[in-house]
């Protein structure tokens, strides 16, 4: 009998999840075993938080690794849309549900250029609202020449 897929992708991904804490418990225990000797509860403690530590830290580093890689080549980042993720989210749902569903990404490219960056919770993306909206009102045929239409 086969799993559904909800249990089939958590047992996917729970060596991901538990990775850290299950290292970082280890190494406190193997360490112990050398003369420090850290309590139980500390060693429990320090697992359960190594997965939260580790999230904060790569997403602290990826913007100083992206700027980093973008200097490098001589480029510039997109500017970026300077609020919380729960507030662009909010701003989003607002708009699909009272008017027009691409208002929050339009009202941004007014603010920031018609080119900006946002981090939603831990997915950093660039947007560009008018390319989208131009490519999809724009004729057919500037994009396939025109023997290519049945």
């Amino acid at each position: 009998m086969n799993l559904p897929p909800g249990p089939r992708f958590v047992l996917r991904h729970l060596p991901h999840f538990l990775f850290p804490s299950l290292l970082t418990y280890a190494a406190l225990s193997v360490i112990a075993q050398f003369g420090w000797d850290f309590p139980r509860w500390a060693r429990i403690t320090a697992a359960i938080f190594a997965r939260p530590v580790l999230f904060l830290l790569v997403q602290s580093t990826f913007q100083w690794k992206l700027r980093r890689a973008a200097k490098a080549h001589g480029a510039v980042l997109a500017p970026a849309v300077p609020k919380s993720s729960l507030e662009c989210v909010r701003e989003i749902v607002y708009s699909i549900n009272h008017s027009w569903s691409g208002d929050a990404w339009f009202d941004w490219a007014r603010l920031y250029g018609e080119t900006y960056s946002w981090t939603i919770f831990s997915d950093y993306s660039v947007r560009n609202p008018f390319l989208v909206y131009e490519s999809t009102n724009l004729p057919s045929d500037r994009y396939l020449p025109r023997n290519q239409f049945i």
